[in-house]
């Protein structure tokens, strides 16, 4: 499967829609082990058992993920203490001059740093 697609199409958006994967409610999740912003790690151990995970998805193109941010921060800043916060960063949804489709992971993390510094 192509993940640096040039150009969104109607193919990928039907393929995108028919995926009902993951966990269902009450399932346990699934072991994952990503790269941060920061150049860590956040593994499935690190919250298991230990706190709640607040899962987001987006990117630093998609209107929902902005205008979720302040939301977000605005919620961490209050129960930060007793929730983990976490945002998976995605494809862009609209892709741009400024911010094309990245081809390399590295420009992706740049990205994703971006959203972070937001």
């Amino acid at each position: 499967m192509e993940y640096a697609y040039q150009h969104f199409t109607r193919e990928l958006l039907v393929e995108d829609l028919a995926w009902r994967g993951g966990p269902r409610p009450g399932q346990q999740m699934p072991e994952f082990d990503l790269p941060t912003t920061g150049g860590g790690r956040l593994r499935t151990a690190d919250v298991t058992g230990v706190t709640p995970l607040l899962l987001t998805f987006g990117s630093v193109t998609c209107p929902m993920t902005a205008d979720a941010d302040p939301k977000l921060k605005h919620l961490h800043q209050r129960r930060g203490h007793r929730v983990a916060f976490a945002t998976v960063y995605i494809r862009e949804a609209h892709l741009g001059d400024l911010c094309p489709q990245p081809a390399t992971i590295e420009r992706k993390m740049r990205f994703a740093q971006a959203l972070a510094m937001a």
